[in-house]
């Protein structure tokens, strides 16, 4: 991605163009117009024991506030589902996103954790199946 501000959101917006979830029961959710991008972050693919103390540090994922920071900037509602910082199950998670209703879902990836991400999207994809989910990461 590259270019203007304005190129960005909608290369970002383009992702998820067309593919937005139009059940009647969600297009009646106050604010329907303005249905929320969600990111989620799924659960300790960034924490890790600070060996001074033992203590667990939980790092943000940057490249997920970055691309919510923009779209934010741009008018667009975003949500930030950070399974580590804030536990809930993945079916919590997904319950959680339909109740919201989406523009889309974006969920960060890195390949030591497929096996939950699959697990994310699987779960995503059972309560709200016309929705897109993108998935990426470094």
């Amino acid at each position: 991605m590259g270019g203007s501000g304005s190129e960005v959101v909608g290369e970002i917006l383009n992702v998820f163009a067309g593919a937005c979830d139009t059940r009647p029961e969600l297009t009646k959710v106050a604010g329907s117009m303005t249905r929320p991008v969600h990111f989620i972050v799924p659960p300790n693919i960034h924490a890790s024991l600070d060996s001074g103390s033992n203590a667990l540090m939980v790092r943000p994922q940057l490249g997920v506030l970055t691309l919510s920071a923009i779209l934010r900037r741009a008018g667009v509602a975003t949500r930030v589902l950070d399974l580590a910082a804030q536990p809930q199950t993945v079916a919590q998670s997904a319950r959680q996103i339909a109740s919201e209703g989406t523009r889309g879902v974006g969920v960060y990836a890195i390949s030591q954790m497929t096996s939950r991400v699959a697990e994310l999207v699987e779960a995503v994809k059972r309560e709200l199946p016309a929705t897109k989910v993108v998935v990426g990461g470094p």
